[in-house]
Formats: structure tokens, C-alpha cells, sequence
């Protein structure tokens, strides 16, 4: 191992910058001491040094320290209409409206003349407002917001939120139409028109997936529109679904592909596929998912023979 060599007055110059430089030190760690016995004490909480003041402390906005400048509050920072947030949107047959504003805000909402309010709760709740309210037309709600002399308001549109299916043909000797609602409301109203005929059935119950078997007069003949409408008890329409009256849902060898438009299952094909001397119909067929379905043509038109086959 190699040994430095220093002479004798080198080492005296470095020891006298040791001893200088430690003795900053020490006075530096004195003030610091001195600083921190004698400042207020905080909150430990790094996220929201105003959420707690231990004793001795200052309380947020109300106090100044020396030097004059003082600790605002930051709630004090931002405006009733900064701080408030609803839904933008409920779905027809929600009951509550929910949001966010300052707390002790009143928020309120008139509906039919009569008002529904609530008080708003701990600022440190992600919502911390719900206010109940009876069933609503589709539309749009104004909420009101007061909080001393601050007020704002917020829009919510009540949306459609509800669908509806005929889940079979119906055929010219039918005398019910299977008919799917979701999303169905108490006082809804299932409309059903074939032709000039009109049928009703209203819902008694809220109910997610709702079958219904609307009766229906034989409609006799074929090719007849048919209209599947729900209302809601306002009378405003939360959906509709267009078909209908078919022949049958049978085919036969020989038949034209003007009747094979009227043969319920067969009626829409999504591709056809055109040869010199026939033609072929391919379908996604609709009683088996995982079928498919091919129905064949001879150069006038006629049904010759179909295929099913599982894919």
C-alpha cells in the first residue's frame, strides 16, 4: 500500500479548515434547534396540512404569522358553482339525483310544482348529496344550489333507457305476439298494431327482462305491417320495433321466391349468390344461432332444396 507523504505545515492547514468548518456546522444546527423549539406546531398529515392544528397551533384563515402573511383556507379558494357536480344524466326510473357540492349547501329540485331538497353533507365525500324524487317525464331537470349568498344551478336529463323485441313471428293465423321488454317501468305501456287493429297491455311491475304474450285477433292475410310500441304513463315513447304479418314459416319444394319473402325465417337473406342456372339464399338462421342455412333456386325462380348445418 502506497503512503502519502505530506509535510508538516501542509497538515496544519488542513486541520485549521477542519475545525472551521465544523464549527458552522454546529452554530447552523444551533439556530435550527432554536427555530423549531419556537415555531407553532402543524398538522403531520403531508396530504392536507390544514385538516388538523395540534394545540398551539393556528387555525386555517384565521390566524397570522409572524412576518405578517397568514394560512388561507383552501375550501375559501374555489366558488359554490367551482365546487358542484351532478349527473349529467339519469335513466328513465332512477329515484335519486346524486352530485358534489360545498357542505351545508341546500340543493333542491321542483318537479309537478312541488319541491324535493336535501342538505349537503362532508366536503369529503366523493358525492355527498341525493336527492329522492318521484318518476319523471323524459326531459331535462334543473337543480338548485344555495349556499349563503352563493347560488347555482346544474341540468339533468332523464334519458330512455328501456328496449323492446317481438321474440317470434307472427303469421296470419297468429293469436299472441311474444313480445321481450327490458328495462320495463309500472305503469308502461305495451302498444301492439297490425293493420288497422290496435292491442294494449300495460305493465303492473318494474322488471329488468319482462316476457309478455300479447293477444291478438288472427290477422288472416299476410304482408301487414305490425308497430310494437312502449309508452311510458306519460305517454311519451321509450321504444319501438317494426315487422311483419308473415305467411308462414315453412317451405316447400316449388315455391317462388316472391312466397319465400313471406316465409318468416327465410325472408332475409344476407347474401345471395347468383349462378348461370340457379341461384343460392344464405342465412344466419335465426331459431339456432349456430346453424346456418342455405335455400337453392333453378332458373325460374323455384325453391329446389335448403341445407342446415351447425357452423
Amino acid at each position: 500500500m502506497k503512503t502519502l507523504k505530506t509535510n508538516g505545515s501542509r497538515a496544519m492547514q488542513v486541520c485549521a479548515v477542519i475545525a472551521s468548518v465544523l464549527t458552522c456546522f454546529i452554530i447552523a444546527g444551533t439556530v435550527l434547534v432554536f427555530t423549531a423549539a419556537s415555531a407553532p406546531a402543524y398538522a403531520e398529515d403531508a396530504e392536507n396540512p390544514y385538516s388538523s392544528i395540534s394545540e398551539g397551533g393556528i387555525e386555517p384563515g384565521s390566524a397570522t404569522q409572524p412576518g405578517g402573511w397568514s394560512i388561507p383556507d383552501p375550501r375559501s379558494m374555489f366558488t359554490l358553482d367551482q365546487e358542484t357536480s351532478t349527473d349529467e344524466s339519469i335513466e328513465y326510473g332512477c329515484r335519486t339525483i346524486s352530485g358534489s357540492t360545498k357542505e351545508g349547501t341546500t340543493v333542491s329540485v321542483i318537479i309537478n310544482n312541488k319541491t324535493y331538497s336535501c342538505v349537503a353533507g362532508s366536503e369529503d365525500m366523493i358525492t355527498n348529496f341525493s336527492i329522492n324524487i318521484p318518476l319523471v317525464r323524459i326531459g331535462t331537470l334543473t337543480v338548485n344550489f344555495v349556499n349563503g349568498n352563493e347560488t347555482c344551478t346544474r341540468n339533468v336529463k332523464v334519458v330512455k333507457d328501456s328496449e323492446i323485441e317481438t321474440t317470434g313471428w307472427v303469421l296470419k293465423n297468429s293469436t299472441k305476439v311474444p313480445v321481450l321488454v327490458t328495462n320495463a317501468h309500472k305503469g308502461d305501456i305495451v302498444k301492439v298494431t297490425i293493420g288497422k287493429k290496435v292491442y294494449k297491455k300495460k305493465i303492473t311491475k318494474n322488471k329488468a327482462k319482462l316476457k309478455l304474450k300479447i293477444k291478438i285477433k288472427k290477422p288472416g292475410r299476410y304482408k301487414l305491417r305490425m308497430k310494437t310500441v312502449l309508452y311510458n304513463k306519460f305517454g311519451q315513447v321509450l321504444a319501438r320495433e317494426n315487422e311483419y304479418v308473415y305467411l308462414s314459416n315453412t317451405v316447400h319444394v316449388g315455391d317462388s321466391k316472391k312466397k319465400v319473402r313471406w316465409l318468416a325465417s327465410w325472408s332475409k337473406p344476407y347474401r345471395k349468390n347468383k349462378y348461370t342456372n340457379s341461384e343460392q339464399w344464405c342465412y344466419d338462421w335465426d331459431d339456432d344461432p349456430g346453424m346456418d342455412a342455405y335455400l337453392y333456386f333453378d332458373s325460374r325462380g323455384r325453391v329446389t332444396g335448403w341445407q342446415k348445418f351447425g357452423v
